[in-house]
């Protein structure tokens, strides 16, 4: 994946305010909200900092980490705001001082174009994924609800997984300019999409890809998917590593949109073998609008 900001930048959030150290929060949520934080499960983090910031506003701790969590998972303009939060109630320090430089590289950044934006009409490989049909979900169909299995009990899986699927999901919809968004439910029945984690690697389906998405259909298009995503390597004696999981995931959820094939070029993500391509690419974005174009 491209990093947002240059490894010096990216460097400076990551070190923990002097402050923080020095204090002892005393809030649950937020002593948990930060534990999560610098566990890298960002998506955990930024639920229990919302529960600390609904209860206290001005919790300058609450801003800064939700901010810092929002940037890590890419959820820019979230992240901005929260750090425009925090400058207004921190003390005019060094930590603020040095967060104001940030924020200023953050917003010059978010104003640049973006070469991914100005490359995106490079070409697609829709004749390579309509061979067994076309498969759309229908306009009436969107958001899609999703529901996630938890996968606690699934020998290999780790709950910094369900980071890694969550950041998949809205990369997709951060891809597509949020043609594609995914609400989650609390129960299958309520969901059009759904997501099972197995450690069954001797499944045929599931070696090639260590996932596999199975969509059924009717006149109107897709109506349901199921995506079951593999916990461990099916090449090796162990589990998935995170940013090959992301991999995984952002390929199955490709297929579960509509890209019913593969492409030929493998720094697309629906390339079907597994090498650590750069998220979904141009070719990608391309091949998904253009199938959802076709009358």
């Amino acid at each position: 994946m491209k990093r947002l900001l240059p490894a010096l930048i990216a460097a400076l959030c990551c070190a923990a305010p002097s402050f923080a150290a020095a204090a002892k929060p005393v809030d649950p949520h937020l002593q948990q909200g930060i534990e999560l934080y610098n566990a890298k499960r960002n998506y955990a983090a930024i639920e229990e900092l919302s529960k600390v910031i609904a209860a206290d506003p001005k919790s300058v701790q609450g801003w800064l980490y939700i901010a810092r969590a929002y940037q890590n998972a890419r959820k820019i303009d979230k992240c901005i705001e929260a750090y425009k939060t925090y400058l207004k109630l921190a003390p005019k320090d060094d930590d603020s001082a040095k967060y104001a430089a940030y924020l200023t590289v953050l917003e010059q950044q978010v104003k640049a174009p973006s070469g991914a934006k100005a490359t995106a009409q490079t070409g697609n490989y829709l004749c390579d994924v309509i061979k067994g049909g076309t498969f759309r979900w229908p306009d009436g169909r969107l958001p899609i609800t999703l529901y996630v299995k938890p996968g606690d009990a699934v020998p290999g899986y780790r709950p910094e997984f369900d980071e890694s699927l969550r950041q998949a999901f809205d990369d997709w919809t951060e891809a597509t300019k949020g043609k594609f968004v995914f609400n989650r439910v609390d129960t299958p029945e309520k969901a059009e999409m759904t997501v099972q984690w197995t450690d069954d690697m001797h499944a045929p389906a599931l070696q090639a890809e260590a996932g596999l998405a199975e969509l059924t259909s009717d006149e109107n298009g897709i109506f349901q998917a199921k995506i079951t995503l593999l916990t461990v390597d099916p090449f090796k004696d162990g589990p998935l590593g995170t940013n090959m999981l992301h991999n995984v995931c952002l390929h199955e959820i490709g297929h579960a949109l509509g890209l019913n094939g593969h492409s030929q070029v493998e720094t697309d993500i629906m390339y079907p073998q597994l090498i650590l391509q750069e998220g979904v690419s141009p070719r990608d974005l391309n091949t998904l609008l253009t199938l959802y174009s076709r009358e």
